[in-house]
């Protein structure tokens, strides 16, 4: 049974797309530099470039939220459900002293894909082929503090 599929629908590529852009607007003129904040815990920062986005995307409708702080190498992991058929974009972002955040999205224990690039801004577009419980696993690739901020949504069209 195939769980990912590669082209899921334009929609899905449009979108990531506009998170790139959205990304080198919301990060600076470097994604690597870390993102000025309004608080210390980076909330503040997450929450308005995350509404930054969905500004931009309106089409886009959230249906998961999470928040988490992890040292350099540690994962964290979320869960939403899913509907067959229905065309999903996970979105990532990091602030304080993070450069590279990653993510992945399980169906079970099967990968449905990821998004491994270095970067603050993981995304991740598919269409779900089965119904149920899908997990997001979110991975703090390199961060030079103790502990960055990272959040993640989960969008649904």
């Amino acid at each position: 049974m195939t769980i990912y599929n590669p082209d899921p629908a334009p929609w899905v590529r449009s979108t990531v797309g506009a998170c790139a852009v959205f990304a080198a607007i919301a990060l600076g003129a470097s994604a690597t530099v870390a993102a000025p904040r309004a608080d210390p815990e980076g909330d503040a920062w997450l929450t308005e470039t995350f509404r930054e986005l969905e500004r931009r995307q309106p089409e886009l409708s959230a249906i998961e939220s999470y928040r988490v702080d992890l040292a350099e190498g540690r994962r964290s992991r979320f869960t939403f459900n899913a509907r067959a058929g229905s065309v999903y974009l996970v979105v990532g972002l990091c602030a304080d002293n993070c450069t590279n955040l990653d993510i992945e999205v399980f169906a079970g224990s099967s990968s449905v894909g990821s998004d491994v690039l270095p970067d603050q801004l993981p995304t991740f577009g598919f269409v779900a082929t089965t119904s149920g419980p899908h997990t997001v696993e979110v991975a703090m690739t390199a961060c030079t503090a103790a502990a960055c901020r990272a959040g993640a949504k989960v969008y649904v069209r």
